[in-house]
């Protein structure tokens, strides 16, 4: 089971959380599983904390703010 990744837009009418939703607006499936594996050699490290938050059987929910440091090259 590989980890697919969806770009979302947020979307939200007025201030209540109530009315944000999510909408795809790209997928980056990953069926050979390259990503999971690459989780699976630098987690316990702590050398990629970004990247320990990774849960292949879950949802990790990154917000812009966090994505300069996601993408960041090491």
């Amino acid at each position: 089971m590989g980890v697919d990744v969806v770009l979302m837009r947020v979307e939200q009418r007025g201030t209540s959380p109530k009315r944000r939703t999510l909408a795809p607006v790209a997928v980056a499936p990953d069926p050979e599983e390259v990503f999971v594996r690459l989780v699976a050699r630098v987690r316990g490290r702590g050398t990629h904390p970004m990247l320990e938050r990774v849960d292949p059987y879950g949802s990790l929910i990154l917000s812009p703010a966090e994505m300069p440091q996601f993408l960041r090259p090491r």
